[in-house]
Order: structure tokens, then sequence, then C-alpha cells
């Protein structure tokens, strides 16, 4: 409904303006969201083993859980997607990027058959 307002106004004003300004507001705040959402997850899924060791664990706390982490993964990602506009400055921001991206994927990658070998 905003974005058919813009375009029909006559304010010159442009979804992509809206945008801009609203990335523009977040990026100021990209680390306390990264922190706060580490921190919350981290709360969260520590309750899992302490109400196992107490005995008290249900599955209605998993699914809790699971939706605090779901919902701080939303907050996290597009922060961490963000943060090296901030932390490298332009002019450095596409080797940042492949190194951010390259490590991202290589974690992934092996990441899951050294799990697998731990665990044996």
């Amino acid at each position: 409904m905003t974005v058919m307002w813009l375009r029909s106004s006559r304010t010159g004003v442009c979804p992509s303006h809206v945008d801009n300004l609203w990335q523009a507001f977040l990026r100021r705040f990209d680390r306390p969201v990264m922190i706060t959402t580490f921190l919350v997850s981290g709360c969260a899924m520590g309750t899992v083993p302490a109400a196992a060791v107490a005995g008290v664990l249900t599955l209605w706390q998993l699914y809790a859980v699971a939706l605090v982490v779901a919902t701080c993964e939303v907050f996290f990602t597009p922060a961490y997607q963000t943060y090296p506009l901030t932390l490298l400055g332009p002019d450095r921001l596409m080797a940042g990027n492949a190194r951010l991206t390259s490590t991202v994927t290589v974690a992934g990658i092996v990441g899951q058959p050294v799990g697998g070998v731990l665990r044996l």
C-alpha cells in the first residue's frame, strides 16, 4: 500500500529512496543487533541442557527455543551481511565480501564431515 502511495504521489519520493534511508538507518545498529541476537540465541539454547539435566525438558520448550533461535537468525543474517561495509569501507568491500563468502562456503562444505568424524 505504501509503495503504491509513493508511486502515485507527486512528492518525488520513490520506494528506492525509502529503502536506502532504511538501510542507512539500520547500518548503525549492525553490531548491537548481532551481539544481542547471539546472546539471546545462546541463552535460549542453554535452557535445553539445563532442563534436560533437571528432568523437565518438554517438546514445547524445544518448540519455543527453535522459535527464539529462528527469530534471532532473521535479525542476525541481514546485520551480518551488511556489516562488512561498515567495517571495511567501500574501497575494500569487494575483497572482504569475497573472503567472507569463501570462508562461509568452506565451513559449510568441510564442517559437516568433520563433525561426523568427531562424533565417531
